[in-house]
């Protein structure tokens, strides 16, 4: 009558509790009850919210380290979104976005040079070429 679905416990934590409650009703012990899998469901969530930011902001910090090693390259960027006189530009090579005021249009593509990389904001300057 029941249906659950898990995979490897080393991947998610999650999954490590699912595992659990299988291993518990298997050897005729009582489960966890719905309270507490809530409050591990909960802080799971917490816990993959400061993940995913800290994988974002290791990723930002390769990657302009990345561009901070080749300072004169010049980069292709496409216009993806337009809000006003801002516009971001996607550096597809990258898979890496920044701020722009160029006034082209979107789907624009244009040269850019990465400038003034600065890691301990993880900001950088960019400059149309």
């Amino acid at each position: 009558d029941l249906y659950t679905q898990a995979t490897s416990p080393m991947r998610r934590y999650l999954d490590l509790v699912v595992h659990q409650q299988l291993r518990a009703h298997l050897a005729g012990r009582e489960p966890l009850g719905g309270k507490e899998v809530a409050a591990r469901v909960a802080q799971a969530g917490l816990n993959a919210d400061g993940t995913r930011q800290a994988e974002r902001l290791s990723r930002r910090h390769h990657t302009l380290r990345f561009i901070a090693a080749q300072p004169e390259r010049v980069w292709d960027a496409v216009v993806v979104d337009r809000r006003g006189p801002q516009a971001t530009l996607l550096i597809p090579d990258l898979a890496f976005d920044l701020p722009s005021s160029t006034p082209a249009p979107l789907n624009t593509t244009l040269q850019v040079r990465l400038l003034d990389v600065n890691l301990s904001t993880l900001g950088v300057r960019a400059s149309i070429v």
